[in-house]
């Protein structure tokens, strides 16, 4: 039973230290995956898998593989301890502030080319470590089916889903052929910290060696995608991306731009108008602006494909 195993969890991390409000932090659990838990006056991030046949314990144990994998790597959370059988870990809490914070209270933060190259920089950190025996393959298909439901839906994204799924199919072979890079796999502003001068990046769980394009995309495509007025510095991130490799294709880069772009107007349509899922993180926006997105991002692919 989940509750006899987290119950287990919370007894082992009280006779480590850790101080907590047992109750408090069950009944958290209950509702999320997370919890802050301290021990010696400092702060720890808790993640326990509550449901074992949760998709997300897959993931969950690849975060783990790849923090226990890098150990004592400087620019990655610490991962202090953790169970594969109870499905918990802890890992240092590294503060700061979310980039997508960032963009709403602090823009001048992100107004600045300086700390946008320092963001891509702590990227490309991730991309140069080298991939391991654990590490698993970039999974293709998880792309073509969302491209597949969405050409058989009734968003306003169908009419690029079908042509976008015939250009990756068409790319495949040439993206077979590309260099494999260690990849994030989800590279956007709520998962890049900012702590005075250093930058973090957490949420390890969809790692995988496969296309730096992916990451690229996703960084470039999110970067701005809780607060439109920092668009015009995109193309600033991009010249950045660029120039941390050495060839960089553009169709490749374009592929999964707009794929991107087609996920969102998906997810804009179920969420803010059709209102059938929770909104992106804090972000609240009307269904005016949501479809004012929606036509913005269409005209980017139209563009594009």
């Amino acid at each position: 039973m989940p509750k006899k195993r987290i119950e287990k969890v919370a007894e082992k991390l009280k006779k480590d230290g850790y101080i907590f409000d047992c109750d408090g932090l069950l009944s958290a659990l209950k509702s999320k995956f997370t919890e802050v838990i301290t021990k010696d006056s400092k702060l720890f991030f808790l993640g326990v898998i509550i449901d074992e046949s949760s998709p997300r314990k897959d993931t969950f144990l690849n975060e783990i593989n790849f923090l226990d994998h890098f150990g004592e790597n400087y620019y990655l959370p610490k991962l202090i301890e953790y169970s594969k059988e109870d499905l918990y870990l802890v890992r240092e809490d590294v503060g700061g502030t979310t980039a997508g914070n960032v963009y709403f209270f602090n823009s001048q933060i992100m107004l600045n080319n300086q700390f946008i190259g320092r963001i891509v920089n702590r990227f490309q950190t991730i991309w140069s470590l080298p991939t391991y025996k654990s590490l698993p393959s970039f999974n293709y298909n998880i792309i073509y089916n969302n491209l597949e439901r969405i050409a058989s839906s009734k968003t306003k994204g169908k009419e690029f889903a079908s042509k976008i799924l015939s250009n990756f199919q068409s790319k495949q072979s040439i993206l077979d052929k590309e260099k494999s890079y260690l990849i994030h796999g989800d590279l956007q502003p709520t998962n890049i910290l900012i702590n005075d001068l250093k930058i973090n990046l957490i949420d390890f769980e969809a790692v995988s060696e496969g296309p730096i394009y992916y990451d690229i995309a996703s960084a470039y495509h999110r970067l701005d995608k809780f607060a439109a007025r920092q668009s015009e510095y995109k193309e600033c991130v991009l010249n950045y991306f660029k120039r941390s490799k050495k060839h960089f294709d553009q169709s490749l880069f374009d592929l999964f731009y707009s794929y991107y772009l087609l996920i969102d107007i998906d997810s804009l349509e179920d969420v803010y108008i059709n209102k059938i899922k929770k909104p992106f993180h804090h972000t609240e926006i009307s269904e005016t602006e949501a479809t004012e997105l929606q036509n913005l991002y269409m005209k980017k692919i139209s563009a594009l494909i």
